[in-house]
């Protein structure tokens, strides 16, 4: 049990600090301030976890650190990620994808793993128990009360620099689906695309653009690449969708028309 605890803290430190990098850089007075706590960050986390520290005590200086650093916002326009689990999270595969929103006036909302499998889970278990596999069902009930009482006593600190964290538990899920033809049964990448969607607008209301990172040739992604015009429709946010292909095409210029001249979305 604790190696499951210790494997979830990982996904949600780590998704945390990249969130909190995408919401501190793009402001930074000094080039570089941010990338280099992260640096800093990640090596003092991987030696917590390997040799057993207190994770208390270094999320105090990670915090404290990220505090430090000397912002000055501005107005920019929020853009979500979302798609393929690898290509999304992977600046290799996707071209550096968060720099190129930086670089033209963007701020990114990403979703960490953790927050993902929160946004999902409600849905999981719900499906579990009308096919009625009732001790798997017990198990996921289990895990996922488990899941508040491992992030308690670290959201606080997280809090101080991102908000809230992401809850899917407030996710009205069978009206939001409906609006798609979707249900409970459905399942597949699809589905969690769009139950990641709407967690987002409820969380970011002033999201003015969506990116859907894909790589070529994908089923799912093609599937909700084919709903994005319904998407568009419900939101009133526009949805750019990427394939990458592992050329050295460059992929990412699609999205700069939208950040230099795209309209912000009504509620900003």
């Amino acid at each position: 049990l604790q190696t499951a605890i210790n494997a979830y803290l990982a996904y949600m430190f780590g998704g945390y600090i990249r969130k909190i990098g995408c919401k501190i850089r793009p402001y930074e007075k000094n080039h570089g301030a941010t990338n280099a706590v992260i640096d800093n960050t990640y090596e003092t986390l991987y030696n917590v976890f390997k040799n057993g520290k207190s994770k208390d005590k270094a999320l105090q200086q990670i915090i404290h650190d990220f505090e430090a650093i000397e912002t000055e916002y501005a107005d920019r326009p929020k853009v979500a990620i979302f798609g393929d689990l690898y290509v999304r999270d992977n600046d290799l595969m996707n071209q550096n994808l968060i720099k190129t929103i930086e670089d033209n006036g963007g701020e990114v909302i990403i979703t960490p793993y953790s927050e993902y499998l929160k946004i999902i889970a409600g849905t999981i278990t719900d499906r579990i128990f009308k096919e009625g596999r009732y001790l798997e069902y017990a198990k996921m009930r289990f895990l996922k009360s488990l899941i508040p009482l491992v992030e308690e006593k670290y959201n606080p600190l997280f809090s101080r620099l991102m908000g809230t964290p992401m809850n899917g538990d407030r996710i009205n899920r069978k009206n939001w689906l409906d609006k798609f033809g979707l249900n409970l049964l459905h399942t597949g990448e699809s589905l969690e695309n769009i139950l990641k969607i709407h967690a987002l607008i409820q969380q970011y209301p002033d999201i003015a653009l969506f990116i859907q990172a894909n790589p070529s040739y994908c089923c799912p992604s093609l599937i909700t690449e084919a709903m994005t015009t319904r998407i568009e429709e419900i939101t009133s946010i526009p949805v750019v969708t990427i394939e990458y292909d592992g050329t050295t095409g460059l992929k990412n210029e699609d999205i700069i028309p939208y950040l230099k001249f795209g309209k912000r979305n009504n509620s900003q």
